[in-house]
């Protein structure tokens, strides 16, 4: 699947017109928006395997510490967030078991809710960029890195800044289910508080929704949930959901 996935990234979708050279990498790019979504669908059997990678990933994600009707417990915060993609890159490196990279530059704006315990005072909006991923196309996994701004409803106005550092983890989307794993962990330095992070980012899928694209549903396993005008434009977005935890 990794393969074929990436024949398609690479061989078809980009012309040897737009390879350059860089040093001792080649670099593929940059990617709009809209081709990244075409360039990331993976091959699928039809409607019926679709409907069938819905249902699994739903219930794998209900099971997950996501869902947004969980119970208040322990120290942990949801956060929910869109991406939009500035930049993206296909490397070439010079390892043969691992000839391509996905290099991404992203920005995710959003919010965060249902603070529990100790991190409660961060519920508000929060902001990340530059978010930078690295993401190796033979194994689908590769790090992650962002600069955080959280702005508290509590603060009146004010700003935390902090880092995050992780994992991007893409093969359930070389599996052909809509969304990839992430997890890591989150510091806020002047305050001295940090913690672990975990969750996923929902890929947006052509449906037959009024905007022409959905998001699995993360509280209701096999049902989809349309994307928003806005999470349509300038391209359909993809959506973070993660829980922080302390």
């Amino acid at each position: 699947m990794v393969r074929a996935w990436r024949s398609v990234a690479v061989g078809n979708l980009i012309s040897t017109s737009s390879l350059v050279q860089s040093g001792a990498r080649r670099v593929w790019g940059p990617r709009t928006r809209s081709e990244e979504t075409t360039a990331m669908e993976p091959h699928r059997g039809g409607r019926g395997a679709l409907k069938v990678g819905l249902l699994a990933a739903g219930l794998l994600l209900a099971l997950g510490p996501v869902a947004a009707d969980a119970e208040c417990t322990g120290n942990s915060i949801v956060g929910v967030l869109t991406e939009t993609i500035e930049r993206v890159d296909f490397v070439a490196t010079d390892e043969p078991s691992d000839p391509v990279h996905r290099v991404a530059t992203a920005k995710e704006v959003g919010t965060l809710t249902q603070g529990c315990g100790s991190l409660a005072f961060l519920e508000g909006a929060v902001k990340v960029q530059p978010v930078i991923s690295d993401v190796s196309l033979a194994t689908g996994v590769g790090p992650i890195t962002g600069s955080v701004k959280f702005y508290p409803s509590s603060s009146g106005g004010g700003v935390l800044k902090g880092t995050l550092a992780g994992t991007l983890d893409f093969t359930p989307a070389f599996s052909g289910l809509p969304f990839v794993n992430v997890s890591g962990t989150w510091i806020i330095p002047s305050l001295g508080v940090s913690g672990n992070f975990a969750g996923v980012a929902l890929l947006a899928f052509p449906c037959a929704a009024p905007t022409g694209f959905c998001y699995i549903d993360l509280d209701n396993p096999g049902e989809v949930v349309p994307l928003t005008i806005p999470e349509t434009q300038p391209a359909p977005l993809s959506k973070f959901v993660v829980t922080l935890f302390n």
